[in-house]
Formats: C-alpha cells, structure tokens, sequence
C-alpha cells in the first residue's frame, strides 16, 4: 500500500444524519478527480481522519467552531452487546431481547468463571 497522504478538495456535502449516540454520519461528493487524486481518496477509506469544512463562499471572517472530541470507538461492551443482538435476530427472534441478553452474559460468565482457578 502506498503511503497515506493529506488530501485537500472541494466537496459538496450531500446527506447529513443524526446518529445514535449523539454523532453525525456525512456523505459527500467530489468534482471529477484524476486517477492519482481518486487513489489518494480511496485510501483514505476507513482511516480517522481530521476535517475542516468551510463554506467556499464565506466570509474571512468567521467565527470557527471547534470541535475537540475523540472519534467514539464502541466499547468492547458495546461490541459485544450488538453481536449478541445480530446473533438474536439470526436465531429468529426465540424470546424477549432483554431475556436473550441476560441468558447468553451469563452463559458467557459462567465460562469465565470456569476458566478461573
């Protein structure tokens, strides 16, 4: 893989979305961009990177909101409750999704607790 540049482009962005947890999720686009400007884009896919969005038809001199907050990674909790949850809708639904949590954690707890001393 090549190395991972900054890029700087005009974009339009087109779909703004509330997300849970209080984030936003963005899609944009760009102009027609040449094969190493579209490279340099695509590997830039999945990657944290840093954004600054400024209208092009602003003033100078605006006030810039700064926003300081780290990129929210799901807890490992988080990680495991939504797997549980993939795998309760692929199991069809078999009971309450509160019931299923509880029944599966300690399914998982108890095997821990086998694997103590």
């Amino acid at each position: 893989m090549s190395k991972i540049r900054p890029v700087e482009v005009k974009i339009n962005i087109s779909r703004v979305s509330a997300r849970s947890g209080g984030s936003i999720g963005a899609s944009f686009s760009t102009p027609m961009l040449e094969k190493e400007e579209r490279n340099a884009m695509l590997d830039l896919h999945d990657i944290d990177c840093k954004a600054f969005f400024v209208p092009l038809n602003s003033d100078e001199n605006i006030d810039i909101i700064k926003i300081d907050s780290d990129l929210h990674k799901k807890t490992q909790s988080e990680r495991i409750r939504g797997c549980l949850y993939r795998l309760w809708e692929q199991d069809k639904k078999p009971c309450e999704w509160e019931i299923y949590y509880k029944n599966k954690t300690e399914m998982i707890i108890e095997w821990i607790k086998g694997k103590l001393d």
